[in-house]
């Protein structure tokens, strides 16, 4: 059995480094300015072939069929997926939005729209992100060496078309085929109907909110892609980090723990020396401190994790050296960001009056 093609919610379109301009980029600008195409094509496991059916009309419908297995549509700034017997639908525009509202003054570039690829060009995904190339598998090639209209990777062999479709693949036994398309020509609205969702299950519910991480994800990405200054990092991590691990109700939770604390030591020592008191907070304070040297530690790890899964989304990663120099920075505004949020302000607490003894 064929392996069901990546459908997918989310896919960032990387800006690529400046580069001199080759035949992949004029291929993009043509393609991009494409007012519609229609293509049927086949993907096969040299056994069993599935029809494959893309189409975009301007200025946002759009829609991907695998077989009679899975069905995506986007139109009208939302996305409806429907697989087997069930189905999801979200409003990718709002999402969107609502997402980049926490983030005032951090650009995202373009607005997103649809995307198609085929991962090793035979893994079909439509997909909604920063517009790069509306056919995505341009920017996937660029990754690959070239020879005429041949784009070679691995076991991988793909003939492109001067149109900047796909003709065919090969990849260890599997293939893409193409059998027609037609470009700019008129369609009609029906192609891009959505299924009637009658006696399917919705499952938006269920997975609205890995779909919204998915969203914040791909604007974490898209506002590296638009700018990795220091203000931009130090300014997301900022916001994320607030968000995250509310420092204020941190700041809360140790002065409620002091406090009880102090009063069962005042309990059990009500005539203790003023020297004596302050190496209790003394310890109190190094044990706070302590937890959040800890803490800190994770959350390294945590944003390293989240900077490297950024950079793996983009269709085009950046030079290694740009990277390795976004990542340094970006841990240095990390370090600040818990000293400001959290160290800081914990350590704040236990220079508060204690309340008085009844």
């Amino acid at each position: 059995m064929i392996r069901h093609a990546w459908i997918l919610i989310l896919a960032g379109c990387a800006g690529a480094p400046t580069r001199e301009e080759g035949p992949l980029d004029r291929l993009v600008a043509k393609t991009n300015a494409y007012t519609s195409f229609h293509l049927r094509a086949e993907i096969t496991d040299g056994k069993q072939s599935v029809p494959i059916e893309m189409a975009w009309k301007a200025p946002d419908r759009a829609i991907l069929k695998y077989g009679t297995v899975a069905t995506t549509i986007h139109a009208g700034g939302a996305t409806h997926h429907f697989l087997r017997g069930s189905y999801y639908s979200l409003k990718v525009a709002e999402a969107v939005a609502e997402i980049r509202a926490r983030y005032p003054g951090l650009e995202i570039g373009p607005a997103p729209q649809s995307v198609f690829s085929l991962g090793d060009g035979v893994r079909a995904l439509l997909s909604v992100g920063r517009l790069g190339a509306r056919l995505g598998w341009l920017d996937e090639l660029r990754a690959y060496k070239a020879e005429g209209n041949v784009y070679r990777h691995g076991q991988t062999e793909i003939l492109l078309r001067e149109d900047g479709f796909i003709e065919k693949t090969s990849i260890g036994g599997h293939g893409f085929v193409l059998k027609d398309v037609a470009i700019n020509t008129p369609l009609p609205d029906s192609l891009f109907a959505l299924p009637d969702a009658q006696g399917l299950q919705d499952a938006t519910g269920r997975l609205r909110k890995d779909l919204v991480r998915g969203l914040d994800d791909a604007v974490h990405r898209w506002i590296l892609e638009t700018s990795t200054a220091d203000d931009v990092l130090e300014a997301m991590i900022r916001i994320d980090l607030a968000r995250k691990y509310e420092p204020e109700k941190m700041a809360d939770l140790q002065r409620q723990n002091l406090r009880k604390s102090m009063a069962a030591f005042n309990v059990l020592r009500p005539d203790a020396r003023p020297e004596v008191v302050r190496d209790k907070l003394a310890i109190e304070r190094a044990k706070a401190m302590g937890t959040v040297d800890i803490m800190e530690e994770e959350i390294h790890k945590e944003y390293e994790r989240a900077l490297d899964g950024y950079f793996r989304g983009m269709a085009v990663l950046p030079p290694q050296k740009e990277m390795l120099d976004v990542a340094r920075r970006w841990q240095a505004a990390v370090k600040r960001q818990v000293d400001e949020q959290i160290r800081k302000r914990l350590d704040a607490v236990f220079d508060e009056p204690l309340p008085q003894k009844d």
